[in-house]
């Protein structure tokens, strides 16, 4: 929806000058969004930290699970082949 705004000033010499804006409402204001501190760590610095702690505990764990993969193989009923000792 567009509006439109008029703004009546009156000069020293007592002419008076209008001006019409026309602005576009659709468009937010950039006042409305704005956040405190807290607020901008919580969405810029919290995700990221996140992020890097999950992908940390995801690695010792992924690690662990490689490192016992063989001797998981090995405790097969029928065996396993050599092959299955070596990390591809």
């Amino acid at each position: 929806m567009i509006t439109n705004k008029q703004m009546t000033a009156t000069l020293s010499d007592g002419h008076a000058i209008t001006v019409q804006r026309k602005s576009n409402t659709s468009i937010p204001d950039r006042s409305v969004y704005a956040t405190g501190v807290e607020y901008y760590f919580l969405g810029q610095c919290l995700l990221t930290l996140l992020a890097v702690l999950l992908a940390i505990i995801w690695r010792v764990i992924n690690t662990d699970i490689k490192r016992m993969e063989p001797f998981y193989a090995l405790s097969d009923p029928q065996g396993s082949p050599a092959s299955s000792l070596t990390r591809s």
